[in-house]
């Protein structure tokens, strides 16, 4: 199977992203699913989050022909400690389940779904309390951009138990295949739980522990540059901050094609 973690559809505020576009760019890609995880607090009413349990069913149901699976889930904000995603949703999260991570596990474990940190570059949860989620995104392609952060993949190497996944967040359409999910089997939660998928880009491939794949060396001789060439960009944009001035288009195209 291949596919994508971590997407949002006009079900969220900040997202112009429908179903069916989604699905239409998800098979130019030749995906086989796609995981909705819209923002918990724009459809925390039960009988939107119905809707958009259904509307994920529906589709997929239109696509059956092409076998193009779209699974339903949310994005719940902890504001000083984490993103919670929680995938597979079958029935809608009572708003008063999700004021606390421990309710909200016992909610998602309730209808067989899966629960998992979110860019995890932000989280601020102790590796004890990792260690109970079913996965995490140690790999997001909005925030980490082209290259996982090792400080970030060493803390999800220690997690025994959780599998390391990459992430889209994707909030625009033409976002989608910038890194994508390949896993065993027909079930991508199933995989999911037993930590057998590889999470991809044009760059860099990690697997389901948040080891890179093939060829360390590789990773760091162009993980390094990238890495300085960022650190320059930022620069930079403070200094036209600063100045008030206007950054030239050819910068912004620069940037966008070196960094991400």
């Amino acid at each position: 199977m291949k596919g994508a973690i971590h997407i949002h559809t006009e079900y969220s505020n900040d997202s112009d992203c429908s179903l069916k576009e989604l699905a239409k760019k998800a098979r130019d890609l030749k995906y086989d699913f796609f995981i909705v995880t819209d923002h918990f607090e724009d459809v925390q009413d039960p009988h939107l989050q119905q809707r958009l349990i259904d509307d994920c069913r529906r589709t997929t149901s239109s696509w059956a022909n092409k076998e193009l699976n779209i699974i339903p889930g949310v994005e719940v904000r902890f504001e000083e400690k984490a993103h919670i995603l929680v995938i597979g949703i079958k029935n809608p999260i009572d708003p008063s389940k999700a004021h606390d991570l421990e309710s909200l596990r016992i909610a998602a474990k309730e209808q067989g779904a899966l629960i998992g940190v979110a860019h995890l570059c932000y989280s601020n949860v102790s590796p004890e309390e990792l260690a109970k989620f079913d996965f995490v995104e140690a790999w997001n392609i909005k925030h980490d951009m082209k290259f996982p952060s090792p400080k970030i993949l060493k803390k999800a190497q220690s997690l025994p138990n959780t599998c390391i996944t990459g992430g889209l967040d994707l909030h625009s359409i033409d976002e989608f295949g910038s890194i994508w999910i390949e896993a065993d089997g027909n079930d991508i939660l199933e995989a999911i739980r037993q930590r057998r998928i590889v999470s991809r880009s044009c760059h860099a491939a990690l697997d389901s522990f948040g080891h890179i794949i093939n060829d360390n060396v590789a990773y760091y001789l162009h993980y390094f540059p990238w890495l300085c060439a960022k650190r320059v960009a930022y620069l930079s944009g403070q200094i036209f901050v600063v100045t008030g001035l206007k950054p030239p288009e050819i910068l912004k195209k620069i940037k966008k094609r070196l960094i991400g």
